[in-house]
């Protein structure tokens, strides 16, 4: 059997030649050197497809790496505005939380002496705390602004980290693909050897004729073994034959 599609470009024996087993028998040409319309071999076209997919991926890579690094861009600016928002919200409700505890510091101090009211006073209380609880809820905004800032900034320096490294796999799998390629064009034809002693029984092929692979080549029938056939005759016949009578074969071939 081949073992690889291509052409067949010598022929070393012939039908009821006897032959030993590894000696060889058929010449291939593989297929992937033979030369297509435009000049190039089977294996160059390969490499040249290989390049162009990977050439895409890089392409694609890149790209989505720009607009990761666009909308991180984005994300960092509404973030930097949305600390500095929070940075004057902050200054304005720490003079708010001041005027807030000084106003109910004043409405206890009347309400001690019986000049005031217990209803400003209890409104000046809540105030003072929402005022309190606002501070602290925007102070608490800011440090997750300044948190998520931070880690964005983090994974923008990691962008062109992560696209050298990509870039950088990419370049491999080309270099080895080639490489494998290569390697490949320096075997042109290989030899398809006899497995066993025998006799060439049929030869299959004839040369310049194109194969695919595991095709049967050639049939080989082993030295010193007898042929057994099984063999119907007609039932009136039947009582005529016994063990050992010798049988006249007749058939057809071309």
């Amino acid at each position: 059997h081949s073992s690889s599609a291509g052409y067949v470009d010598k022929i070393y024996v012939h039908n009821g030649q006897v032959v030993k087993k590894g000696e060889a028998l058929f010449k291939i040409n593989k297929a992937e050197h033979i030369k297509t319309k435009y000049g190039e071999t089977r294996l160059q076209v390969h490499l040249k497809e290989i390049k162009e997919r990977l050439y895409e991926q890089l392409v694609s890579v890149k790209a989505l790496a720009r607009l990761q690094q666009k909308s991180d861009k984005n994300k960092t600016r509404l973030l930097k505005q949305k600390k500095a928002m929070l940075g004057e919200q902050i200054k304005t409700s720490k003079v708010l939380l001041v005027d807030a505890r000084q106003s109910y510091n004043r409405y206890k101090k009347l309400q001690s002496k019986g000049y005031g009211s217990l209803l400003d006073e209890t409104r000046a209380k809540n105030n003072w705390l929402r005022s309190e609880e606002d501070l602290q809820t925007k102070q608490s905004q800011l440090k997750e602004a300044q948190i998520a800032l931070e880690v964005l900034l983090e994974k923008n320096q990691e962008i062109p980290q992560k696209l050298a490294s990509h870039i950088k796999s990419l370049e491999y799998t080309y270099t080895k693909a080639k490489k494998a390629i290569l390697d490949k064009s320096y075997d042109h034809h290989y030899t398809v050897r006899a497995h066993i002693a025998g006799k060439v029984s049929t030869i299959i092929i004839t040369r310049g004729d194109y194969i695919k692979a595991d095709r049967l080549l050639a049939v080989i029938i082993p030295l010193h073994v007898n042929l057994v056939g099984e063999l119907y005759v007609p039932a009136k016949t039947v009582g005529f034959l016994q063990i050992g009578t010798n049988v006249n074969l007749e058939f057809e071939a071309f």
